[in-house]
C-alpha cells in the first residue's frame, strides 16, 4: 500500500518527466503541501528525486550507468586504430608521453614506432 509520501514522490517523478527541474515552491504548490513537507519527503531514504539548491531534480545516482572498459574494448576498433595512428604520429624522439586509461590506449601504444 502506497503512503502519502510515496504518492507525492510519484507525482514529483511524473512532473520531472516533463521538465528537468522543479522549484521547491512550485513542487509544494503542485502537491498541495508545505515546502517543509516536501523537504521531509526528500530527506527520507529511497527517494528517486533529490533537492539541490532549492530545485527538485531526478536523483543522478538512480540514472548512473555502469561503464566497463572490458565491454568497450572491441567497440569501434577501426576508428580507434585511425585515431591511434594520428596520435602516434605526434610523438617525437625524446618526448615524454603520459598515458592514463581507455580502450584506445593499446592501439596508440601499438602504433608508436619501435625506433622511438
Amino acid at each position: 500500500m502506497e503512503t502519502r509520501r510515496d504518492e507525492r514522490i510519484h507525482k514529483l517523478t511524473q512532473a520531472l518527466k516533463r521538465t528537468d527541474k522543479l522549484h521547491l515552491k512550485d513542487a509544494a504548490q503542485l502537491l498541495g503541501v508545505s515546502e517543509m513537507t516536501v523537504r521531509r519527503d526528500l530527506t527520507e531514504p529511497g527517494s528517486s528525486v533529490v533537492l539541490l539548491g532549492g530545485y527538485i531534480v531526478s536523483d543522478p545516482k538512480s540514472h548512473a550507468s555502469h561503464y566497463f572498459v572490458s565491454d568497450q574494448h572491441g567497440q569501434n576498433a577501426a576508428r580507434k586504430q585511425r585515431l591511434a595512428q594520428a596520435a602516434a604520429s605526434l610523438i617525437n624522439e625524446n618526448d615524454t608521453v603520459f598515458f592514463d586509461c581507455g580502450t584506445t590506449l593499446p592501439y596508440i601504444v601499438d602504433a608508436i614506432p619501435d625506433t622511438l
